[in-house]
């Protein structure tokens, strides 16, 4: 069994638990065999019940992901900010980093300036979510996907675009930490179909 199909597997058994809304699997472009497998939950109280459930330790035990599966990071993230567009996206852009102390409104509002500028520009933009933790009030996620990699290629190049970036893309990180931009193939989408 690969890492793929104990993602879709899991994906099912979430789909079938209390407030679970949608989730994600990644393959990363750069690391091989990088994944990340992200799902958005209606609360932290709905994952919690989800990951102390019977239904999660049998599946655990029926699947056992030693020798497929090592979790480098299990952290959670509430939604700061999200807008979504019909389409299946194949492409996506991750962007993780720790916002320098007395920064984060400043930054959560310079994300949305900026998702707004994407949605305005049409390019193909089918997700994109700020995300702050719940462990550390200053480390966020920014996540972008896109109907294909040229949907992103146009977006770096929209002239709009490219102002926002130079007067935003730096000046919020903490010292010394910086963010980590990662591309990813969206090797699977998930939402549970309505009962």
């Amino acid at each position: 069994m690969d890492a793929e199909l104990i993602s879709q597997r899991l994906f099912e058994l979430q789909g079938r638990q209390p407030g679970y809304q949608r989730g994600a699997a990644l393959a990363s472009l750069g690391i091989p065999n990088k994944y990340i497998r992200a799902s958005q939950w209606e609360s932290p109280a709905a994952f919690r019940a989800y990951f102390r459930s019977a239904a999660l330790a049998e599946f655990l035990q029926a699947n056992p992901a030693q020798g497929i599966v090592t979790s480098s990071r299990l952290e959670g993230f509430e939604t700061v900010a999200m807008h979504s567009e019909p389409g299946t996206p194949t492409f996506a852009v991750l962007v993780d980093g720790i916002v320098a102390p007395g920064k984060a409104a400043a930054f959560e509002q310079s994300r949305n300036e900026g998702m707004a500028l994407i949605r305005a520009s049409g390019v193909g933009n089918v997700t994109s979510i700020l995300a702050r933790s719940l462990a550390n009030q200053n480390h966020y996620v920014v996540y972008h996907s896109f109907l294909n990699p040229e949907a992103q290629r146009q977006l770096a190049e929209n002239p709009q675009f490219q102002g926002w970036r130079q007067q935003h893309l730096t000046g919020y990180w903490a010292s010394g930490q910086g963010s980590v931009i990662e591309q990813f193939e969206v090797v699977m989408v998930h939402a549970p179909v309505p009962v």
